[in-house]
């Protein structure tokens, strides 16, 4: 049997990783307004509250959970087209917004408002155009 010459694959070569140049500040000047040095106001320092005493604690969080009974309702939608609500009754075109319910009144907590909104639609007391 005859055998097929074999040729030596060289390694790759080994290559140094690569170094990274230190950064320098620029020696240039920023072009104004940068490079001015203006006087700056200083504004009043900001300091922690500080910690609350037990009954105010107290009163807090009897606040909070008061807070927590009320009814919740979602921002309003955006108005819907002008258009004429079937069955409603009403010939005028009327535009509507709605809101969700996002937790129900508890006991003792204050009502929900409404969760629909309804305005005619005019234009310099014209009915506006009803879209279907």
């Amino acid at each position: 049997p005859t055998v097929a010459p074999t040729t030596a694959v060289p390694a790759p070569p080994t290559v140094a990783p690569p170094t990274v140049a230190p950064t320098v500040a620029p020696t240039t000047v920023a072009p104004p307004p940068y490079s001015v040095h203006t006087a700056t106001t200083v504004g009043p320092m900001l300091a922690p509250l500080p910690s609350l005493s037990a009954s105010e604690e107290a009163a807090l969080n009897a606040t909070y959970a008061d807070a927590a009974k009320d009814c919740m309702l979602t921002e309003w939608t955006e108005w819907t087209g002008c258009r004429q609500m079937k069955d409603s009754g009403i010939m005028a075109a009327r535009q509507m917004r709605t809101r969700s319910l996002l937790q129900p009144q508890l006991e003792g907590g204050e009502p929900c408002g409404f969760s629909q909104e309804f305005r005619n639609c005019v234009n310099s007391g014209v009915i506006a155009h009803v879209s279907d």
